[in-house]
């Protein structure tokens, strides 16, 4: 049984939610842009909903959300993911706590905006609209919100291939005991024509997975480990909490206080392991450092300075 899936758009002027469910129908599975078939779900008999700041707005929509699905686990059985715009972080933290505990929902997958917003208008070479509509949202940005569901269907059907290609070549060494000329012929067809098609799901595997680095933030264990090394006197201008909620995180890190600096030895150190992180993981550091520094006074330590303004 596949999760009911339900996008949720926390935007500066407008509350919008899309649902869709992932179809098992093996056509659409070979058209894999497809395979998540979104509706707008209209809120109050709208399209969106426009909250003028009143946090009563996201209660009513997650309620409306509740009685759609109509269910007695809830949301429990939901697979929902939140697009939360900036000015919108007090809300995201309010909808994740509404959802984990009032509707007992846990599969939730955070992403900014921004983000997907910025990566859908470079990579496709579009403009954002003015005043932006659901059906825009509906074109550029629902098909990059569920990158992992995308990326395990491109698994499954190189697989599915990779079990024909089995199949075909042993019904081909059975032919060829009774006529090796005839079947080796179709042998090198059949291979050819399937190692082709092998190459062009490995090439869109590789596309999703830089899809999936580039709107996945690093891992809390990562950002907590290196970011007081990185920034002079971190988590006195960011405290935990709150960078759980910029990196979209649930949980908050556990960092005793008062919040102390690291020494210039363990900064030294930290610099030295950085250095030795594959360079995917660097760059999903340097990013995420590059985010933070748009948003807040953050002065970068010495040691540090020349590999984050040279990788950026």
């Amino acid at each position: 049984m596949s999760l009911q899936k339900i996008s949720l758009f926390l935007l500066d002027d407008f509350i919008a939610v899309f649902m869709a469910e992932q179809t098992n129908n093996q056509e659409d599975i070979d058209n894999l842009s497809d395979v998540i078939n979104w509706q707008n779900t209209p809120i109050r008999g709208e399209k969106t909903l426009e909250h003028e700041n009143d946090t009563n707005s996201l209660t009513l929509v997650l309620k409306e959300i509740n009685q759609r699905i109509n269910t007695q686990n809830k949301l429990a059985d939901c697979d929902i993911s939140i697009i939360y715009a900036h000015n919108c972080l007090d809300w995201l933290e309010m909808a994740i706590n509404l959802l984990s505990k009032k509707y007992k929902c846990h599969n939730l997958q955070i992403s900014k905006w921004t983000d997907l917003a910025d990566y859908a208008t470079v990579n496709q070479r579009i403009e954002l609209p003015n005043p932006l509509t659901v059906q825009w949202i509906k074109d550029n940005i629902l098909p990059i919100t569920f990158v992992n569901e995308r990326l395990q269907l491109h698994k499954q059907v190189l697989h599915e291939q990779e079990v024909l290609f089995a199949k075909q070549k042993q019904a081909q060494q059975q032919a060829f005991q009774s006529d090796l000329e005839q079947a080796q012929s179709n042998y090198n067809n059949e291979t050819a024509k399937l190692d082709e098609e092998k190459e062009k799901l490995l090439k869109e595997l590789k596309d999703i997975r830089m899809q999936l680095a580039t709107v996945q933030a690093p891992s809390l264990e990562s950002l907590v480990s290196y970011l007081p090394a990185i920034f002079k006197d971190f988590w006195n201008i960011i405290p935990p909490a709150e960078l759980s909620i910029i990196a979209g995180k649930i949980d908050t890190p556990n960092i005793p206080s008062p919040y102390r600096s690291p020494s210039n030895q363990a900064v030294l150190t930290k610099k030295r392991q950085f250095v030795k992180l594959d360079n995917l993981d660097q760059q999903q550091i340097i990013s995420f450092c590059h985010q933070l520094c748009q948003q807040y006074s953050l002065q970068i330590h010495h040691e540090f300075k020349s590999i984050i303004e040279e990788i950026g």
